[in-house]
C-alpha cells in the first residue's frame, strides 16, 4: 500500500503496484487494521526468503475459524507466545516471528505508514 493525497487534503491508503492488496478494517479512531486471513496471505508472499519454510498463509484461516478477525487481535496486550503456539500448533520460533510481524505492522500502522 502506498499513501496518496486525497481532495481534502487527507493521505489516503492505495493499492501498490507492487504489493498485494489487504482487506482493512477502520476502527473507531479511523486507523486500518488488517484483516486476519489476508495479512497472513500476505505476509507469506513478503517472506519468500523464510529459511524455515514456513507456509504463513495456512495460518489465517485457522485463526479465522477460531474468532480472529482482525491482525490487532494478536498484538502483545491479547496474545501470549504460548498460547498462538498452541493455537496453531506451531514452534515457539514460529509463533515469536508471527507476533513480530504483527507488532512491526500495528506500529507501522499506529504511525501513518504502510504494512505491506
Amino acid at each position: 500500500l502506498t499513501t496518496t493525497p486525497s481532495s481534502e487534503g487527507h493521505s489516503l491508503l492505495a493499492p501498490s503496484p507492487f504489493t498485494l492488496a489487504l482487506t482493512l478494517t477502520p476502527t473507531d479512531s479511523g486507523i486500518e487494521i488488517p484483516e486476519i486471513i489476508p495479512w497472513f496471505n500476505s505476509l507469506e508472499q513478503h517472506v519468500k526468503k523464510n529459511p524455515c519454510g514456513v507456509k504463513f498463509g495456512d495460518f489465517g484461516p485457522e485463526l479465522d475459524a477460531k474468532g480472529f478477525v482482525q491482525i490487532s487481535q494478536l498484538s502483545h496486550d491479547y496474545m501470549l507466545t504460548q498460547v498462538l503456539q498452541d493455537l496453531l500448533r506451531i514452534e515457539m520460533g514460529t509463533a515469536i516471528l508471527i507476533l513480530q510481524h504483527v507488532e512491526a505492522d500495528l506500529q507501522a500502522i499506529s504511525s501513518g505508514r504502510s504494512v505491506a
